[in-house]
């Protein structure tokens, strides 16, 4: 287990078995009776590729989330799908794969077409767009919340503080006009009624010492860990994870990773356009 306490820990080294992801290269649509279904195809002869566990940094895993959501939730459902696609080829299966998943591939039995198409029927990369929606928006409002409530907590970017909509950030809505002590006392009643539940087990890690290492099932519980420590671990306890901080872009609302404590644009080449686009109109006001 490594690297537990620093700021460019891998996802992968936080897994106490290292469970294996796969990345594949085709996906196909299913039109259910229980909605779309997105399921991974595994061409004749291809063997997916697997890994131990997802090997992302933290701002890699949550970010990439965050704005898959924000690029995808006004799309229709096709446009939708296609993007859902486009990210796992990019990136992983989104959830857990079990042994039967991997111990179907048989080099033995790399040249037999029949296998193959067995292979595919069993169905081991399928997952409902439905579903993978429902966690990645309750994953968006999730980091939302938490990103306010550190703002609030440490008076960092307090100014920023905007709550969504939706009924969980409106539960929360105006808790920093409140005493400190009732304000963290209705956090804490939220946090324990709202935020995933992840399990969590024993691994011994290089130098053969004991470690308690939360066991990710999807992409969802890698986010919600680095959410949880970035965002709601008292900053004291492990400072430095929050030598970097991420935040939303001016211009595209796109998440992103500040370099400096008050940029407020991303990197991105038309956002900076507008920032500079913005400054210079700034400075013609002030003349």
């Amino acid at each position: 287990i490594m690297g537990i306490h620093s700021n460019t820990f891998l996802a992968a080294s936080l897994n106490e078995n290292k469970k294996i992801t796969a990345k594949l290269d085709e996906y196909e649509v299913i039109d259910s009776n229980d909605g779309i279904l997105i399921n991974g195809i595994v061409p004749e002869g291809k063997v997916p590729k697997f890994k131990e566990g997802f090997g992302w940094t933290y701002e890699d895993v949550l970010m990439s989330l965050c704005n898959l959501y924000l690029k995808i939730k006004d799309l229709d459902v096709n446009e939708r799908t296609k993007c859902v696609i486009s990210w796992c080829k990019s990136n992983a299966y989104p959830y857990e794969l079990y042994l039967t998943n991997i111990s179907a591939f048989d080099n033995a039995h790399m040249n037999d077409s029949r296998y193959w198409e067995a292979v595919n029927d069993f169905d081991f990369f399928t997952f409902s767009l439905n579903d993978f929606y429902n966690d990645l928006e309750k994953l968006y409002v999730m980091n939302h919340i938490t990103m306010n409530i550190y703002n609030i907590t440490t008076g960092r970017n307090a100014d920023d503080v905007v709550w969504l909509e939706d009924n969980l950030s409106q539960s929360l809505s105006g808790i920093e006009k409140l005493s400190e002590a009732i304000r963290l006392s209705k956090i804490s009643r939220f946090l324990s009624d709202n935020f995933p539940k992840l399990e969590f087990s024993y691994a011994v890690d290089n130098l053969g010492d004991l470690q308690i290492v939360p066991e990710f099932k999807s992409v969802f519980d890698v986010a919600y860990y680095i959410m949880a420590r970035r965002r709601i671990t008292s900053p004291m306890m492990d400072s430095d994870l929050w030598q970097d901080d991420y935040s939303i872009c001016d211009c595209c609302k796109m998440f992103f990773v500040k370099k400096t404590y008050n940029q407020k644009y991303c990197d991105n080449l038309e956002c900076q356009n507008e920032r500079n686009r913005r400054n210079s109109r700034r400075k013609k006001k002030k003349k």
